[in-house]
């Protein structure tokens, strides 16, 4: 369960980065230098602490 759950958010995380890389050349020069790198790493604290909590949760199971 927990491989599939894993596959599914790689796959929805590589799909968003293609749809975002598509649109290179369209993304301001400024885009960076606002807040969005602080609003990725929270968003990406958000799913790595969601995975582990599913990860030893799965392991005091077994």
């Amino acid at each position: 369960m927990l491989l599939r759950k894993s596959v599914l958010l790689c796959a929805i995380l590589c799909i968003a980065f293609w749809i975002r890389i598509l649109s290179v050349d369209a993304i301001p020069d400024e885009h960076f230098t606002g807040i969005d790198p602080y609003l990725y790493y929270w968003h990406a604290q958000i799913i790595i602490r969601f995975l582990f909590q599913n990860f030893s949760a799965e392991r005091k199971r077994e």
